[in-house]
């Protein structure tokens, strides 16, 4: 056998290699490998040179290979393959060795997919996160007075009627929503100083947010026009009432869960007392227990009895941090935690009471025209979502793909390369 090359550096040759020169099957050269305690079990597997050697003449001597046949092996100088490189490599060499599968083939095979997958990841992203649709509404607010600051206050008011409970409770019941749920759709604004309140309803259902917005409006006027057939001194006035006796009723049902704490708090201070005696008398028991077994005057079962002491106690202890344990997790903290929320929502009902005293505070109610409220357009939609729309989801797909293909091309020709 004669191996040619260029220098001494160590080369390796692949499994598959060896067998063409050889003109036998990679899996001949495979099992003879394994006979010979040669670690082989791939075609793409490297061989050191002496490894190749050892396995031609183990062919020649099987007389697989003629004696007198002079086999040359040219083993490369510049492409060293290593059991990374083979890793890496491997599929890359199948695809063209088997099915004749080139790079350029390959490439655009990756271009395709890449842009597919893209696709594909836009068109879920679309249908999980949906486009917000709008619909929009205008009422127009007239008013007999010419006072700048007067029809100012009094369009604020109006506003403050628009999302109020008095308006929305009633969409949120027709709709089956919470009143959250509605107020967050909502959105109000006065229009560049004008005495237009323009309402806007937004929601993944075009058909929803339309319908949302012209309940919203209507109810909105009917609302709109009781505060200003009975004024707006007697309007504030009803709603300051019904918050106050939320409050109140707030307040009720603090002071009864503070009590019912208290009681808690009791009962839990009663068990760690106990636990802190208990922990105590384990220490007196266990330092007894020491004394009387060092001693050897020490009264005969003094020990056996200390120690029964000592189990009974510390399962005494157990039981009393169990039960401390029950009543922090089922009582205290449930508590703890109605407490808290009743505090949220009692500051919150303050906050819209001081917002309504305040606005009562600042009416002039013998001075304020009654105004006229009139819808100026009805609820309609918008002519495009606030989102993607499916074609342009489709087209940021594509272009998400061809950038994917391009970083993938980019990875496996980097891979490709010989170190």
């Amino acid at each position: 056998m004669t191996v040619e090359r260029e220098d001494a550096s160590p080369v390796r040759l692949r499994v598959h290699e060896l067998a063409d020169h050889l003109g036998v099957t990679s899996g001949d050269v495979i099992r003879r490998a394994q006979q010979l305690g040669i670690d082989a079990h791939s075609p793409l597997q490297s061989l050191s040179e002496a490894d190749v050697g050892t396995l031609v003449e183990e062919f020649r001597s099987a007389e697989d290979v003629p004696s007198d046949h002079e086999l040359v092996i040219e083993l490369p100088t510049d492409g060293r393959v290593d059991e990374g490189s083979a890793t890496r490599s491997g599929l890359m060499e199948t695809l063209e060795a088997r099915w004749g599968i080139g790079p350029m083939t390959r490439r655009l095979v990756v271009t395709a997919m890449s842009i597919v997958l893209g696709t594909v990841m836009l068109a879920v992203g679309y249908s999980f996160l949906r486009p917000a649709y709008a619909a929009e509404a205008q009422v127009f607010v007239g008013s007999t007075g010419t006072d700048s600051s007067l029809i100012e206050r009094e369009l604020r008011s109006f506003e403050v009627i628009a999302n109020s409970p008095t308006v929305l409770a009633p969409v949120a019941e027709q709709f089956g929503l919470s009143l959250t749920d509605v107020r967050e759709m909502l959105t109000t604004e006065i229009q560049n100083d004008s005495r237009i309140i323009r309402f806007e309803v937004t929601d993944p259902d075009p058909s929803t947010a339309e319908s949302v917005a012209a309940a919203v409006v209507s109810s909105f006027v009917a609302e709109a026009g009781r505060a200003s057939s009975g004024a707006f001194a007697t309007y504030l006035e009803d709603r300051i009432a019904d918050l106050e006796e939320a409050i109140d009723g707030l307040d009720a049902d603090l002071a009864e869960q503070q009590s019912t704490l208290s009681s808690i708090e009791a009962e839990r201070g009663r068990l760690e007392s106990e636990i802190e005696l208990a922990t105590s008398k384990l220490v007196e028991l266990e330092s007894r227990l020491a004394d009387v077994r060092s001693s050897a005057d020490a009264p005969s079962g003094a020990a056996t009895f200390l120690s029964g002491q000592i189990e009974e106690t510390r399962a005494t202890l157990d039981a009393q941090l169990a039960e401390l344990d029950t009543l922090i997790t089922s009582r205290v903290t449930p508590t703890e935690l109605e407490i808290a929320r009743l505090e949220e929502e009692r500051a919150r009902l303050i906050d819209e009471l001081d917002d309504l005293r305040g606005n009562q505070l600042e009416l002039e109610v013998d001075d304020i025209a009654r105004p006229r409220v009139q819808v100026l357009s009805d609820a309609r939609l918008s002519e495009e979502p606030a989102g993607l729309t499916p074609v342009k989801a489709t087209a940021l797909g594509v272009v998400v793909g061809g950038i994917l293909a391009s970083l993938w091309i980019v990875a496996a020709t980097q891979l490709r390369r010989e170190p």
